[in-house]
């Protein structure tokens, strides 16, 4: 490791992935050079401590179990139209929208087409209903369609 330093090697590495023979090498290059030899110490408590800790089970509070079991049977079922209601909300919003859009656009034809028929006052009042029933796609006594 001459030439190089441990630190900058370290920096890169967690403490366990060291093999023995870079953890030797290390060890020795430590020895020899006082810029890495911090390093070097706080790389190798940093490893026991690890070592240490892996093994132990994070501890937990007294009672901790008992009042997590206790609460979720506490709990009273979600009733099934609530279940239902958020498992659908969105698909029940997007229908809405769907059903006001296709409301808007109907609206809008029919205003135009309103407009269209004002704008004609020679039409008399027979030929309005008809011309308002082939429009919209119903058939008048001949039996004529659009």
């Amino acid at each position: 490791m001459k030439g190089d330093h441990i630190k900058d090697w370290l920096d890169g590495r967690a403490p366990g992935d060291w093999t023995t023979e870079e953890g030797e090498k290390a060890a020795r290059h430590a020895a020899e050079c006082p810029d890495c030899h911090d390093a070097w110490r706080a790389a190798q408590m940093a490893r026991t401590l690890l070592q240490a800790r892996s093994g132990q089970p994070f501890p937990v509070p007294g009672g901790f179990r008992a009042s997590v079991m206790s609460a979720v049977r506490e709990r009273p079922p979600a009733r099934l139209i609530d279940r239902l209601w958020l498992a659908n909300a969105r698909l029940v919003y997007a229908m809405a929208l769907s059903i006001l859009i296709l409301g808007l656009v109907t609206l809008r034809e029919e205003m135009r087409f309103r407009a269209q028929v004002a704008a004609e006052p020679d039409i008399e009042t027979g030929s309005l209903v008809i011309a308002y029933d082939l429009a919209m796609g119903e058939s008048d006594d001949d039996g004529l369609s659009n």
